[in-house]
């Protein structure tokens, strides 16, 4: 679906539009940029992107697509136009272990921001920022070479085969999402490192790429993850803030670091977790004082 809108306005491309923290960017944002939508609900999303018209927010295309797909991806930016250009991109589409199996987590969190990251960034306009939203589950992974080497080729189609051996080794006793966990952790950590990889290619076109790593935020999945995971919900009772995260937190991240504001910001990680991964970093230092 496409609505009409100022040309002169930039575009903020948003994945994962109907998601907790996709629908506070889209709101967070169209004062400054017109609005593309992708998700995979077809029905929802136009219904979504048409109240968002109705509120006064310029939506320039509200389109299905499972960022797996690299023919979706691909389809979805064409669907935009050769000559539009892009401001910013806020990549939020990704699935956790309450969701998904730990194939479809690698292809969609890992696959589908290299499909997103590579169909954007000839569309990414001077001084336009990709805001990937990574977790700060990515953060307690200890890499290895064998899964640094998988993640380097992160489209390859083998690529659930080549971290499985990695995802076995990091398995924990008794957890009901089995490989899941360390998919997802795996996955993020892989965003956080795409991001720094590209850091350079981007710079080349004039642009910036960042990740934002959330704690736990209060949206449908964080809830799900709460209540199925006993993990999960000791995060939330070690959290310095006292506090879930609001999707609006995130979504005020990423309007900073997508603003000039934030013009020698790239190639790195923004943990918004309420103090947690610190607080992890600073146990283990007491645990194991030097």
């Amino acid at each position: 679906m496409s609505y009409a809108g100022a040309p002169d306005r930039p575009i903020a491309l948003i994945t994962g539009a109907l998601g907790g923290i996709g629908r506070a960017c889209c709101e967070r944002l169209a004062t400054d940029y017109r609005l593309a939508l992708l998700d995979l609900g077809g029905e929802r999303l136009n219904a979504a992107a048409a109240d968002m018209a109705s509120k006064g927010m310029e939506v320039v295309l509200a389109t299905a697509c499972d960022v797996a797909d690299a023919a979706q991806v691909d389809a979805c930016f064409e669907a935009l136009g050769r000559t539009a250009s892009i401001g910013a991109l806020v990549h939020t589409a990704g699935v956790s272990p309450a969701l998904a199996d730990w194939e479809t987590i690698i292809r969609a969190n890992i696959a589908g921001t290299a499909h997103v990251l590579d169909a954007c960034m000839p569309r990414t306009a001077v001084n336009g920022a990709a805001i990937c939203i990574a977790s700060m589950a990515g953060h307690g992974v200890v890499p290895d070479a064998d899964l640094d080497a998988a993640l380097d080729d992160p489209t390859a189609t083998d690529l659930p085969a080549r971290v499985e051996p990695s995802l076995a080794r990091r398995l924990i006793a008794g957890d009901p999402y089995g490989l899941a966990s360390p998919a997802y952790s795996v996955s993020k950590y892989a965003v956080q490192r795409m991001v720094a990889a590209r850091a350079a290619t981007w710079a080349q076109r004039g642009a910036r790429i960042v990740s934002i790593s959330p704690g736990l935020i209060h949206t449908p999945m964080g809830r799900k993850e709460v209540a199925e995971n006993k993990r999960a919900a000791a995060v939330l009772e070690a959290i310095p803030g006292n506090r879930w995260g609001s999707p609006l937190d995130i979504a005020n991240a990423a309007a900073f670091l997508a603003s000039n504001q934030a013009s020698y910001i790239t190639g790195c990680d923004l943990k918004v977790d309420g103090g947690v991964t610190a607080q992890r970093a600073t146990a283990v230092r007491q645990s194991h004082p030097a």
